[in-house]
């Protein structure tokens, strides 16, 4: 029986290192229906396997990410696999040994895919709220980094954020001041190439460009990849 081209699109799709957990659910879906959110793992990769598909150890870790979004909702209450679903989702394994370190770029690009993800496969309005461990995980790796203000998609954990520096009156001030000057930042290819002066705000405007800069490379693979999955 002749393969329908949507078919071996799929198939390609979840064979290739780069793809994004996005790409990698639609491809699911356009081989197996949702019925493989249901299976158990080693189900899944048997008919994968049969399907004569070799799924990349980055994309296997993705795809049970993705599954487990939804039959678990585990990364949306526990640090452990919020910290193990972002790395999954940025094309990295996770390891699974205690909780690891994720960058506040892939933290950031991570809330968003696990927000699409979870609207395609649950046909939900939004994303479950972010309990303490995620909120407070997030925080942490925020103040690691030197951020006093979260990235669009981290500002679930902005109130722990600011429970480290609440009585330092120069960093609260140093963070209106951020917040005033990435309002009026350059956007989209301007932003990649905008220059941030040497002071205190400048390196915080330099910081969340560089994530949002992450952000917006990941998009557009994100949309090319999702192009030819028509299913």
């Amino acid at each position: 029986m002749t393969e329908s081209p949507a078919h071996t699109l799929a198939l390609r799709a979840v064979s290739l290192e780069e793809t994004c957990a996005s790409a990698c659910v639609r491809a699911m879906r356009c081989l197996f229906n949702q019925d493989w959110l249901l299976w158990e793992p080693e189900t899944l990769w048997l008919e994968l396997d049969r399907e004569g598909v070799d799924v990349p150890v980055g994309n296997r870790a993705q795809i049970m990410a993705a599954r487990n979004l939804y039959t678990t909702g585990r990364a949306f209450y526990d640090a452990h696999a919020f910290a193990a679903t972002a790395l999954a989702f940025n094309n990295e394994e996770p390891l699974h040994v205690g909780i690891e370190e994720a960058p506040v770029a892939f933290l950031n690009w991570a809330v968003f895919e696990s927000e699409s993800i979870y609207r395609e496969l649950d046909s939900a309005t939004g994303l479950p709220d972010y309990d303490r461990e995620p909120s407070a995980y997030t925080a942490v790796q925020l103040f690691r980094e030197g951020f006093v203000l979260a990235p669009e998609h981290l500002t679930f954990a902005d109130d722990e954020l600011v429970a480290y520096f609440k009585n330092n009156k120069e960093a609260l001030a140093l963070r209106e001041t951020v917040k005033e000057g990435w309002a009026v930042a350059p956007k989209g290819e301007a932003l990649r190439n905008a220059a941030f002066p040497e002071t205190a705000a400048g390196v915080q405007l330099a910081r969340l460009a560089a994530a949002q800069s992450y952000f917006e490379k990941r998009h557009a693979e994100r949309i090319k990849q999702l192009a030819p999955l028509k299913c």
